[in-house]
């Protein structure tokens, strides 16, 4: 049950993500730098993908969500004329969301395991 509530609660936060890339997508321009897409596609882009991917293998969706949120808010943050207030609401728009579900992702398989066997 706790797994079922994880997964929708991951495909509201992917759904947002995923309407914040298509939008900052639409907003790029020509010469956007190759880490905004790196940033984009890695982070919230990939977010629902993940989710998705969690129905069937969760311990490796939550490996992907950790990994995907530090790698884009690193080159997020990298980016040459970014600067503090949009890193900090990166992190926590982005970031904070992705990397707290996949940790959740990979304890509660372990955790469901626990408890089915004391069962």
């Amino acid at each position: 049950m706790l797994a079922r509530g994880l997964l929708i609660v991951g495909l509201a936060i992917g759904i947002w993500h995923l309407w914040f890339a298509a939008q900052a997508i639409f907003v790029f321009g020509e010469d956007e730098p190759v880490g905004s897409w790196v940033s984009v596609l890695v982070g919230p882009g990939s977010t629902l993908a993940a989710v998705a991917l969690a129905t069937r293998w969760p311990r490796l969706a939550g490996g992907w969500l950790l990994l995907a949120g530090v790698v884009a808010l690193a080159v997020f943050s990298a980016g040459t004329s970014v600067d503090r207030a949009m890193v900090q609401a990166f992190l926590l728009r982005i970031t904070l969301p992705m990397v707290v579900l996949g940790i959740l992702l990979l304890v509660l398989p372990s955790v469901s395991r626990k408890r089915a066997s004391r069962e």
